[in-house]
């Protein structure tokens, strides 16, 4: 009984722009993934609020930062979760 377990698509990319983090926890940001020539990139959405809906059902993956790590640059790689996309109906 209940829900069955949803593993997501794991993928390496780039961060597109800076990224702060919490550094004393491991932090999930919402964001977009983009291809370009060096690969994928990954722009976080500058608003993680929770109360921020856009971004809720804009992003298509969410990039994983690691406890101890408190900012990110354009460039450094960083794991992502890939979304599903959702179809309107």
């Amino acid at each position: 009984q209940g829900s069955e377990k949803i593993l997501l698509e794991q993928v390496t990319a780039r961060v597109g722009s800076p990224v702060r983090s919490t550094p004393w926890r491991d932090d999930y940001q919402r964001g977009t993934l983009r291809r370009e020539m060096q690969g994928l990139i990954f722009d976080p959405f500058d608003d993680q609020g929770s109360g921020n809906l856009v971004s809720v059902v804009s992003a298509d993956g969410l990039g994983m930062i690691p406890a101890g790590v408190s900012e990110l640059v354009p460039g450094d790689e960083i794991v992502v979760d890939r979304l599903p996309q959702i179809q309107a109906v």
